[in-house]
């Protein structure tokens, strides 16, 4: 069966993070606009939302997190659960331009995978990797 037989998308991505505020103020910077931020029903517990066009983040952040923060996109991978999120653009060395300029640190040259598709990352205050992946391919 096929996702078009289901009607399903993505409706969003989660992630734990360390300083509420810190994250949402990094991932404004990245063009998302907030939703809400909200309380958790665990104490202390902060929850919050955000959007990038069709794209939706969660965020989480407790008193007490588990720690697990790979080195290299590579270890990622081999992690259970997920690894990263990308974010598109059409073109991926003004994108990275534009990001360096305001601040953002690209860990390498954009690379192209196997696949065809050219890709870098960049990491958010808490070590998640974003993949910024070209797509005027698409």
């Amino acid at each position: 069966m096929n996702d078009e037989n289901l009607g399903l998308r993505l409706h969003h991505v989660a992630i734990t993070v360390s300083d509420m505020q810190k994250s949402i103020d990094f991932y404004k910077r990245l063009g998302f606009g907030i939703i809400s931020v909200y309380d958790k029903s665990e104490p202390g517990a902060k929850g919050a939302s955000l959007k990038l066009g069709q794209i939706e983040l969660e965020m989480f952040c407790f008193k007490n997190p588990a720690k697990s923060n790979p080195k290299e996109p590579k270890e990622a991978f081999k992690a259970i659960g997920v690894t990263h999120f990308a974010l598109g653009h059409n073109e991926l060395d003004e994108c990275c331009k534009k990001l360096k300029k305001a601040g953002f640190e690209i860990l390498h040259e954009p690379k192209t995978a196997s696949t065809g598709h050219r890709y870098t990352f960049l990491k958010d205050p808490d070590g998640t990797y974003i993949e910024l992946f070209e797509t005027k391919n698409d």
